[in-house]
Parts: C-alpha cells; sequence; structure tokens
C-alpha cells in the first residue's frame, strides 16, 4: 500500500485448509488499530476446500493527518465458534507534510475571481510553502486582494511558513476591469458629448463695430453659420429680434421676414439646406433712437435645422453693444480721493487758527 496520509493500506490475509474436508462458514475478524486507536474493523465469513488456499483482502484508507508511527494488524480465524488460529503484523505510516491546492475562477460582470485554497493533509508541519500563479502585466494594473510576496516575470508567489496538519490558507484575488470600463465610457461620453457640442451646424452672433451708443450711430449685426456636422442640414431657420429702441437697416444679401410688434422686430431667414463645411453671413445695421452710456445686451438667436431625421434647435451666446465705461468709475474715484484729501487739509488748518487764538 501507500503508507502516508491519504493512502491506503491493503491488507491481504491468506487461509489455507490442510485437511482432507470442506471448511463451511470460516470467520476471520481483525482489527487495524493506530497510536491513536482502531481505525478499521475486519470481518469475512467464507468457506474452504481441502488443501485450497482462500485469499481475503481488505482495503484500509488513511485518512488526511492520519498520524505517523506504527500501526498493528490484529486478525482471528473462527470456525464453529472455536478460534483456530491468530496473526499480528505492522506497518508503518510516514511523518509527512502533504500540502494540496484547490484553485476556483469565476468570471464576474467586469473580470474574474480567483480563490486559491492551500491546505495540508499531512501530519507534520509544512515548514515552507510557495504559490505560484500567472498574472500578466496588463492584469496588475487591476488586481485587487491579497497581495502576493513577489511578482517576476508576470508569475505572482505567495509564501506560506509553518503550516500546521489540516491547516488551511485560502488567498483570494481578483482581476476587475471596471475603472477601465468606466474610462471607456468616459471617453464614449466624452466622444459623444464632442460630436453634439462640436459636430453641429454652429451659429455665432456678434457686432463689428466696437464703439459707444449715440443716438444716429450705426452698428452692424453678424450672424454667422457653419455646418461642422459631416453631414447635410436642411429646413435652416434663423430667427432674431430688434428693440423698437433701434431702427432697423437691411443690407445685401439673403433677405429675412420681418414681423413687427409693439415692442421690436422679429427678422426670420430660411435657407433649404447647407452642405458639410459650407458657411453662411446674415447682416444687417442698427441704429439707435438715443444715446446709452455702457453696453446694451441684444436678444439671442434662435437657430433651428434637421439633422439625422431630426429637428434641432439652439441659439447664440449673449451678444453686447457698446463700450464699457472702465474711465467713469476711475474718475469717480479719484474724485472721492480728492474730496477726501481737501477735508484733511481743512482740518488741519482749522486746528492751526484755534492754537494762534489761544
Amino acid at each position: 500500500g501507500n503508507f502516508q496520509p491519504q493512502g491506503v493500506a491493503i491488507i491481504r490475509t491468506y487461509v489455507t485448509n490442510i485437511g482432507d474436508t470442506r471448511l463451511e462458514n470460516v470467520v476471520l475478524n481483525g482489527s487495524v488499530v493506530s497510536p491513536v486507536g482502531t481505525i478499521k474493523k475486519i470481518e469475512s465469513v467464507f468457506s474452504v476446500n481441502p488443501e485450497d488456499t482462500k485469499v481475503v483482502e481488505n482495503v484500509v484508507p488513511l485518512r488526511p493527518g492520519a498520524p505517523g508511527g506504527e500501526y498493528k494488524i490484529f486478525i482471528k480465524l473462527f470456525h464453529n465458534g472455536k478460534e483456530i488460529d491468530s496473526n499480528e503484523q505492522t506497518f508503518l505510516v510516514q511523518e509527512k507534510a502533504i500540502v494540496e491546492e484547490t484553485i476556483q475562477k469565476n468570471y464576474m460582470l467586469t473580470g474574474f475571481k480567483k480563490t486559491i485554497k492551500v491546505k495540508n493533509n499531512g501530519n507534520i508541519f509544512a515548514d515552507r510553502y510557495s504559490v505560484y500563479d500567472a498574472i500578466s502585466g496588463f492584469d496588475k494594473i487591476f488586481f485587487v486582494g491579497d497581495e502576493p510576496d513577489d511578482i517576476t516575470d508576470d508569475i505572482a508567489v505567495w509564501k506560506i511558513i509553518n503550516l500546521e496538519p489540516g491547516q488551511e490558507v485560502v488567498i483570494e484575488y481578483r482581476i476587475d476591469y471596471l475603472p477601465l470600463y468606466i474610462l471607456f465610457v468616459a471617453i464614449a461620453a466624452g466622444l459623444w458629448f464632442f460630436f453634439s457640442k462640436f459636430r453641429t451646424l454652429r451659429i455665432l452672433k456678434h457686432i463689428l463695430q466696437k464703439k459707444h451708443i449715440k443716438e444716429g450711430e450705426e452698428f452692424t449685426v453678424a450672424i454667422e453659420l457653419k455646418n461642422s456636422t459631416g453631414s447635410r442640414v436642411t429646413d435652416i431657420e434663423v430667427v432674431d429680434f430688434v428693440p423698437n429702441i433701434f431702427k432697423l437697416k437691411l443690407l445685401k444679401g439673403p433677405k429675412p421676414i420681418k414681423r413687427k410688434s409693439e415692442i421690436g422686430t422679429e427678422l426670420i431667414w430660411s435657407i433649404d439646406q447647407m452642405s458639410y463645411g459650407e458657411e453662411r453671413v446674415l447682416t444687417y445695421k442698427i441704429i439707435p433712437t438715443f444715446g446709452v452710456s455702457g453696453r446694451v445686451r441684444l436678444p439671442t438667436t434662435i437657430l433651428r435645422y434637421r439633422y439625422g431625421g431630426k429637428l434641432h434647435e439652439t441659439e447664440t451666446l449673449p451678444c453686447f453693444i457698446g463700450v464699457e465705461e472702465k474711465n467713469k468709475s476711475k474718475k469717480i474715484i479719484k474724485r472721492d480721493m480728492n474730496h477726501k484729501k481737501a477735508i484733511r487739509k481743512f482740518k488741519s488748518l482749522k486746528g492751526s487758527l484755534r492754537r494762534k487764538k489761544k
């Protein structure tokens, strides 16, 4: 047999009938005793012909952690209730550390989890034992779990010291690609934002002249369109509004539809289509009916168009006419400072006059 923990002991008992009559109902009883007690009982009933030999075989499994040392086999033979023979044998079970690994790999939605179980099924300490597992350089980035003692050439090593008989050590780690998936989602979201934000029909409204708002001054309003969608757009409509504090003067080029109301004039340009990369500029002039200090915010321009089978709508950023009065605030500050100096000078002069009177 294999006389070590998790091994087997095969016991063969040879019974020979040396008489001239057949023996019926021969009973073989026995036991196997380890250093800590009986581990198996043996019993068999059989018949033996004259001058024949009967072989009775019993298999005794040695459990994990079976103690080392001397094991004894006791055999007794009975016929008609009387003991007719007996025998005793011994065998030695090795003192040995038997370390076994079991590996379980479970796949997850974002990677996999690996569980490595290390157990000492022997009967003495395992002084040193190393667990090896391949982890690629790419997978190292996404490693989560029991850190290995060393990683060399994509081989991770966990070192186990003094593993007792029957003791089990569990090593668990995950390769979780969730951060990579998040990165892919972020890139996809960024691309979506780029295409939705920049691959579009762009519109920009601005004033060509930068000057103070005075009555009768002319200001040119420019509305720029550029098709950056990557394909053709159709059913384009540009809607702008001129408040009634300005007079409207149309220039050469595409003429809008005008809709007047009590508060101003609505301008509507209709364009059938624009090819990819095509640019258009719509212009008109406004003339203030009175002067204004500083800047005035103009209404935003609305753009509607059809692209990819869907109707889209956007509007321009705020657009201002006029020049911000920065010098005016500086003059006010300077005037206040001069006023404070004059007060201090007056108080000083008043104090001098009082001293002279005394």
